[in-house]
């Protein structure tokens, strides 16, 4: 009976530490995102965008060039950050806390951007 209930517990414990490990991934790469980040090169030739995601879900888009700002919601899925409500969709080509590298996945070129983070803080009152 020790033992059957020693097994149950190590069997339990290794659940218990594979469930908590399994979103880790995503959850990272999502707190990773919060912050400004501003686009240093594109595959177009003209860098004139900021990011700013909130941990809240809401974000700015600032468009240098145009002198225009938007705002809207994110989400990541799967790797791809999903902007304006299913609107917009770039892939995750690479992010860490200094860089972000996307590809607009809506049209056939595929555009790549390359961000740099300019602050780890979100812009939320």
């Amino acid at each position: 009976m020790h033992k059957t209930s020693r097994l149950l517990t190590v069997l339990l414990s290794l659940f218990l530490m594979s469930s908590f490990t399994s979103c880790s991934d995503d959850e990272s790469k999502h707190d990773l995102l919060i912050g400004k980040w501003e686009e240093i090169e594109c595959t177009d030739g003209n860098p004139s965008t900021i990011w700013t995601f909130n941990a809240d879900g809401s974000f700015i888009w600032d468009n240098t060039y145009w002198s225009e700002e938007e705002y809207g919601t994110w989400k990541l899925q799967d790797d791809v950050i999903v902007l304006f409500d299913d609107d917009e969709y770039y892939k995750i080509k690479q992010l860490d806390k200094n860089y972000l590298i996307v590809q607009d996945i809506e049209y056939e070129d595929g555009e790549t951007s390359t961000f740099i983070r300019v602050s780890n803080e979100s812009n939320q009152d």
